[in-house]
């Protein structure tokens, strides 16, 4: 407090040349401090401006990367109904004969590959009967009868042939399986296409063929890993030389997690604060 009172004496014991260049050193170091204020705040706003359209176009363009990935296979589920092996291949087992199912899986699992096996984003496809689980186990097995007991085939069957979309669901849950609730595995979380196929098929002859009344309606499920959803914004971070990119999470109409940067929250509900 002394040395303020002593500056502020000098100050008015000064020559009045010497107060006017100390107003003037003061009044342009005000000015600058204003200006220098003025400038980050604007190249603030900038920055946050150009960040937010950048973040935003990256955004729109995994948006419709995904949309197009979705789509092609939207389209390639409609095929399936109508693929002519697939109905001979239903058509023929016999569901009381082991090596007749054998056959048939090994079957159906050649036809699943022919329409997803170059589809990266597909991470099983299984073609699901009460009598037997068709497809490729190397990934995942889909145990049947907590299948046939899960909304899954509620869906699916409410549906009546049209393609539903699952947006998220949790494996350990759904298919009853309490011993994995606590472990870590791969296909823990899931998001799925089911489809209840009523299979018609033209021959080469052009006879059109359906699936006989006796024969139950197989039941077509597709998994996806949540990583699908956020594979887009890793690779942008790569791209842009970012250790990280967060974005947060991406929940459905209920709530449930399908995809985060947090990836135990995946599967979970997604609760404010």
């Amino acid at each position: 407090m002394r040395q303020v009172k002593y500056i502020y004496q000098k100050f008015l014991d000064s020559s009045f040349r010497t107060k006017l260049m100390l107003s003037y050193f003061l009044l342009s170091g005000f000015i600058v401090l204003i200006l220098g204020f003025v400038y980050f705040e604007t190249s603030a706003r900038n920055i946050t401006a150009n960040v937010t359209d950048s973040v935003t176009s990256v955004l729109r363009s995994n948006n419709q990367l995904l949309d197009n990935k979705l789509t092609a296979i939207q389209k390639t589920v409609d095929m399936i109904p109508i693929d002519h092996d697939l109905l001979q291949t239903i058509t023929d087992v016999d569901t009381t004969d082991s090596s007749s199912l054998l056959r048939t899986d090994r079957s159906i699992t050649k036809i699943l590959y022919r329409y997803f096996g170059n589809m990266e984003e597909v991470y099983a496809s299984q073609i699901m009967t009460q009598k037997y689980a068709y497809g490729s186990t190397e990934r995942m097995y889909i145990p049947v009868l907590p299948f046939y007991s899960s909304s899954l085939v509620t869906t699916a069957v409410q549906a009546e042939g049209a393609t539903k979309w699952i947006p998220a669901y949790s494996y350990a849950d759904t298919f009853h399986q309490q011993d994995l609730k606590q472990g870590s595995y791969d296909f823990s979380s899931l998001f799925a296409v089911v489809k209840q196929l009523h299979l018609t098929a033209l021959d080469d002859a052009g006879t059109f063929h359906t699936l006989p009344e006796s024969k139950e309606k197989p039941i077509l499920i597709l998994n996806f890993r949540p990583d699908l959803l956020k594979v887009g914004f890793e690779d942008y971070a790569a791209r842009s030389g970012f250790a990280h990119l967060s974005y947060g999470m991406i929940h459905d109409n209920n709530g449930i997690v399908m995809s985060s940067d947090r990836q135990q929250q995946a599967g979970s509900r997604w609760q404010i604060g």
